[in-house]
C-alpha cells in the first residue's frame, strides 16, 4: 500500500475518532445536565457553612483539598458532609449554596458544580468535534481524499 494511501486512511480514522469522542463528551454533558435537573426537582436550595478543609496529597505529589460542610435541613443538623464541587476561594466558616434532597438530606449537590461540569464536558466535546470535522473538510477540499 502506498504511503499516501496509508496516510489518507489514518487521517480518516483520526477524524472519525475525534468526532466520536466529541459526540460522547457532548452526550455526557447533556446526560449530566438532565440528571442534575431531575435531582433539583426534588431538592431545596439552602445555605451551608464550610466546617472543615482537609489537605491531601496524591501519589504524584499534587495537593488536593476536600471540603466538608455543615447545614440545617428539616429540623436536623448535618455535620461534615463532603462537598462535591467547590471554588478554590472557600475558607472555613464561609457559606456556600447547595441543593439538598427532600427525601435524603445527606444527598446534596453544590449549586454551581453541575453547571461547571456540563460546561467543561460540553466545551471539550465541541473542541474535539471541531478537531474532527474542520481538518476533514479542509483535507477533502484540498483533494487529499481523491482517488489516485
Amino acid at each position: 500500500m502506498p504511503e499516501q494511501t496509508k496516510f489518507k486512511y489514518l487521517s480518516i480514522i483520526l477524524y472519525i475518532v475525534f468526532i466520536l469522542v466529541g459526540l460522547a463528551m457532548i452526550g455526557g454533558a447533556a446526560a449530566l445536565g438532565v440528571i442534575s435537573c431531575k435531582f433539583r426537582q426534588n431538592a431545596e436550595k439552602i445555605t451551608a457553612t464550610v466546617s472543615d478543609i482537609r489537605e491531601t496529597m496524591d501519589s504524584e505529589g499534587e495537593t488536593h483539598y476536600e471540603i466538608y460542610i455543615t447545614y440545617e435541613f428539616q429540623d436536623s443538623t448535618f455535620r461534615n458532609v463532603p462537598l462535591d464541587y467547590h471554588r478554590g476561594t472557600v475558607q472555613e466558616g464561609s457559606t456556600v449554596k447547595i441543593w439538598c434532597s427532600l427525601t435524603n438530606p445527606r444527598d446534596i449537590q453544590s449549586d454551581a458544580g453541575a453547571f461547571v461540569m456540563c460546561a467543561a464536558l460540553g466545551g471539550g466535546g465541541l473542541i474535539f468535534l471541531a478537531l474532527g470535522i474542520v481538518p476533514g473538510i479542509i483535507a477533502k477540499k484540498s483533494g487529499l481524499f481523491q482517488k489516485p
